[in-house]
């Protein structure tokens, strides 16, 4: 299941369930209980509805980077990381060295991630995204 959904099909959801009622509140004789109740929901699903009106929606996909494929984006994370690493021996080296030092961390860092994503979608994992798409 998603974590997050759409504002704009809750709200048609709700408005369809609204609808189902009236039609419903139809067959029933006027001030039946039956139709008290439609009448009621129909309120809910209006101060419902009038609630989410007052929520704003932001996404947070532009907040991240899109990169072109997973490759370029754990390259970037790895050059990143391997910069802001903290390291008291880092100061102590040569620029060559540090270089070398930079180069090493990115590697690792490209081979923990690159085992990661492949974790992530392997399907033989209860957690992974994939064997979650498949069960929906």
């Amino acid at each position: 299941m998603a974590q997050y959904i759409n504002k704009s099909d809750l709200v048609a959801e709700i408005r369809k369930r609204i609808d189902r009622d009236n039609e419903k509140s139809a067959s029933y004789s006027d001030n039946s209980e039956h139709d008290y109740l439609c009448r009621v929901k129909e309120k809910v699903y209006q101060s419902l509805l009038s609630f989410i009106d007052t929520l704003e929606v932001t996404d947070p996909c532009p907040l991240w980077i899109q990169y072109s494929s997973i490759e370029d984006g754990i390259k970037a994370f790895a050059e990143v990381y391997s910069f802001n690493i903290e390291s008291q021996l880092f100061h102590q080296l040569t620029k060559e060295q540090q270089a070398l030092w930079r180069k090493e961390i990115e590697q690792a860092c490209i081979s923990g991630s690159t085992v990661g994503v492949e974790l992530a979608t392997d399907p033989r994992y209860k957690e992974s995204l994939e064997a979650e798409e498949m069960e929906e």
